[in-house]
């Protein structure tokens, strides 16, 4: 069913059977197509508990209540929302769903994904026999497959996932940037579902830079056949601190000890992806930026060179001027878009200080077109701070 129909229809039978104080409940979507706050998801569970309330065996309220929920929680962060209270929030929904809906798809799937204790494989592995081509589950099914080191389901994930079109065409063009800048054969360390997933689509699903080696470091620190399968592909011998121990070590701390064990024993091109604020921030001293990718070494270079030559011969930015694709994950679009701002910002300057007036102008003309293009997305503060990389 086309997309817009189905969409049409849904808004149709809710305005009909469940509204809350005269406002009809919205589709839960996930962050990554648009953010809301904690106040709007925490209302909209409401209103989807009212229609549970009911008709207690409808799927479909079901998963929006659940997202609501975990979406409520995760965006009201306040130091410490890995509590009691709302570990037991989390649960009584799991409980309630068991009860209304226990054989359910939906029920499989988000007992697994729980938002404090990651479930049982079976659930999951149900889900995914249930509903095997659902494309609006793919990124559940993608992290599950890529914990489990399971990289011969995944990589056809990522195929099947960039076959059905329904992959951020905008994102596949930002990290395909990153990656074709990296040297060959080298390391990429990355995080979060968007660089993870997309590098994964442009390596399966287009057949491209095969012989890099995409590194998720969130999940690189945990015992599991992941890590195992990474450093075997890369021919490393675990060393004594392998494992990390929390009681010992803060899990940033070992996550940037691992990257430099990593990149020793391996004696390849190690980079960070610009989406790795916080790692970026803790290696700035042995850290390069080429742009979008910050290059790990011991020993300073001319990376201003290296950045130079990525803009003008690496980088496909036409999207960021006119894209004729609807963009499908608008705020991690958004984002990464942005990026290019900060990470080329040096290069803008280099450009103006060597006289370079062709390359000024037309680096200057894009950063300008991206920030006005995202004004929606960010507040005049944060735009004002945007404007001034270009100074």
């Amino acid at each position: 069913m086309n997309s817009n129909l189905r969409y049409i229809i849904l808004t149709i039978i809710i305005a009909i059977a469940g509204i809350t104080d005269g406002i009809a409940q919205s589709q839960i979507q996930s962050p990554i197509y648009i953010n809301r706050d904690s106040i709007w998801y925490s209302q909209e569970a409401a209103k989807w508990k009212d229609v549970i309330n009911k008709q207690n065996d409808d799927e479909n309220a079901w998963e929006n209540y659940y997202k609501a929920m975990r979406y409520a929680l995760l965006w009201s962060w306040n130091g410490n929302n890995y509590n009691k209270e709302n570990v037991d929030k989390m649960n009584n929904v799991l409980s309630e769903m068991k009860k209304a809906i226990p054989d359910s798809f939906t029920f499989h799937l988000y007992n697994y994904y729980n938002l404090y204790a990651i479930g049982k494989n079976e659930d999951i592995e149900k889900a995914m026999e249930m509903k095997p081509e659902s494309t609006q589950h793919y990124d559940i099914y993608a992290g599950y497959l890529l914990m489990l080191g399971d990289f011969e389901r995944l990589n056809k994930l990522y195929v099947k996932w960039y076959n059905s079109g329904k992959f951020s065409i905008d994102l596949i063009n930002y990290f395909y940037n990153e990656i074709a800048s990296a040297d060959k054969g080298s390391i990429i360390f990355v995080n979060g579902d968007a660089p993870v997933y997309a590098d994964g689509v442009i390596q399966n699903g287009l057949n491209l830079f095969k012989d890099v080696t995409v590194v998720c470091l969130s999940v690189l620190p945990f015992d599991g056949d992941y890590r195992e399968k990474i450093f075997k592909s890369l021919n490393i011998k675990p060393n004594e601190s392998y494992s990390w121990d929390k009681t010992k070590q803060a899990f940033n701390d070992y996550c940037v000890e691992l990257i430099k064990y990593i990149a020793k024993e391996s004696g390849r091109s190690v980079y960070l992806s610009s989406t790795m604020n916080n790692y970026i921030d803790m290696m700035k001293d042995s850290l390069y930026s080429e742009g979008l990718l910050f290059k790990y070494s011991t020993k300073p270079y001319d990376n201003i060179a290296k950045t130079d030559y990525n803009f003008t011969n690496i980088y496909l930015t036409d999207y960021l001027i006119q894209s004729f694709s609807p963009e499908k994950e608008n705020a991690s679009v958004s984002k990464t878009s942005l990026n290019f701002v900060v990470c080329l910002k040096s290069l803008l300057s280099f450009y103006k200080i060597s006289g370079n007036k062709n390359q000024y102008d037309k680096l200057y003309k894009l950063l300008s077109i991206i920030i006005e293009k995202n004004s929606d997305n960010l507040s005049s503060d944060l735009k004002q701070q945007y404007l001034k990389c270009l100074e």
